[in-house]
């Protein structure tokens, strides 16, 4: 019966043990959601603590802008601690609904009140592909546009006169000498005509600042600065086309995506930018000028940077299609997002789709390992029990 007794036991421990194991892959599945799932694009990341150390439970997923914002809009950021919003992989922006970044929380509906919110948007060298609408738009505090996989290589080929460029991992067979390399994030907005139909905007209104620190910008856009808004190009590639009726004047060869109007101000302290800038003279929008970025007004509403220098870029025509920043000493390109020849990466390297993590990997794995080792353990423990009869039948009986 000790025997007995001591068997039984050990079946309890086991079983003890399988439902502890279960117990625990359940609850560590449930709250470590380390990944996103394929329909999240969005890790939004908030220090709440301030101390620099990010716990797993302050990162959230999303699978819009939209909704990125709306709880962007709910925080207690600062200029020192932002909300950090990191795009995960490629993915589809905009659409009917009004998809978009709109950093700054309303405080007053109908009277364009709003309380500073301040955030960082890292395209992590992924490609948002807007189709319909998408903005970008911060009304009171930063939103800063940077790009933390600089160095990822893609391809955009013209599309038509005026739509842009479609983006590609490969150059097509018939692109030919017309494929542009990229690298990095991008956001871009093809047409498959002079409707615009698909179109992102950038925009810095109300009290806001919008700061670009990375990214390339390519297709149908608008960049545009009002209401005692500034917005500061750091960094990046800004390749934008519009249709000529979308903003009423050639520039060269190409049409103006950036808009100043009265009261904003834009200043540029690196990157490229093709394509002029129109200034828009008074909240009526009916003066469009040019201007041209060699040969700034002091009282321009776009502004150079210390030490800046804009060089005009030019086709083949010689007409002039854009400006690339310079330092007036050096004459070197300031913050060009083109990585050196030694750190180009091969298409081994980037033609790779980047990972598109499961929030339930976490949980599904887990009760797994826990399944298993209940599996187990059930396994010794019919084992035992076997063994148990089987002993019991081998006893002699006492007669």
């Amino acid at each position: 019966m000790a025997k007995i007794g001591k068997q039984w036991g050990t079946i309890i421990a086991c079983w003890a043990v399988a439902l502890a194991l279960i117990i625990t892959g359940i609850c560590l599945g449930t709250i470590i959601p380390s990944k996103a799932a394929d329909e999240d694009f969005l890790a939004v990341t908030f220090d709440v603590n301030g101390d620099g150390v990010i716990s797993d439970d302050e990162t959230t997923y999303y699978a819009s802008l939209k909704a990125a914002s709306e709880y962007v809009n709910t925080l207690l950021t600062t200029a020192e601690n932002p909300a950090q919003i990191k795009v995960l992989h490629d993915a589809t922006v905009g659409g009917s609904e009004g998809d978009g970044l709109v950093i700054g929380a309303e405080i007053s509906t109908g009277n364009d009140e709003y309380a500073p919110v301040y955030a960082c948007l890292d395209l992590n060298g992924c490609w948002l592909n807007v189709w319909d609408d998408a903005f970008f738009n911060c009304a009171a505090g930063e939103l800063k546009i940077v790009d933390s996989q600089p160095s990822r290589l893609r391809y955009a080929v013209p599309v038509g006169e005026r739509n842009g460029y479609e983006i590609y991992d490969q150059v097509p067979a018939d692109a030919g000498v017309t494929a542009t390399p990229v690298y990095g994030g991008i956001i871009a907005a093809v047409n498959a005509n002079d409707s615009a139909v698909n179109i992102f905007y950038i925009y810095a209104s109300i009290h806001g600042q919008v700061t670009i620190a990375g990214g390339n910008y390519y297709g149908t856009g608008v960049l545009q600065v009002a209401d005692k808004s500034t917005m500061i190009f750091e960094k990046g590639i800004w390749h934008m086309l519009l249709p000529v009726e979308a903003a009423g004047e050639e520039f060269g060869n190409k049409v103006a995506a950036i808009v100043v109007k009265e009261s904003g101000g834009l200043t540029i302290n690196g990157g490229t930018i093709y394509g002029g800038i129109v200034q828009i003279s008074n909240s009526d929008d009916n003066y469009v000028e040019f201007v041209d970025l060699t040969a700034l007004a002091p009282d321009s509403p776009v502004r150079l940077g210390e030490n800046v220098k804009m060089e005009p870029i030019k086709d083949e025509s010689g007409k002039v299609v854009g400006y690339n920043s310079t330092d007036k000493t050096t004459g070197e390109p300031i913050n060009p997002d083109v990585p050196t020849e030694d750190d180009q990466p091969t298409h081994d390297e980037t033609d790779a789709k980047q990972s598109t993590t499961d929030v339930k990997t976490n949980l599904i794995g887990l009760i797994i390992l826990g399944v298993a080792a209940a599996v187990m353990v059930i396994g010794v423990t019919v084992i035992i029990v076997v063994n148990m009869k089987q002993g019991k039948k081998k006893q002699p009986s006492g007669n």
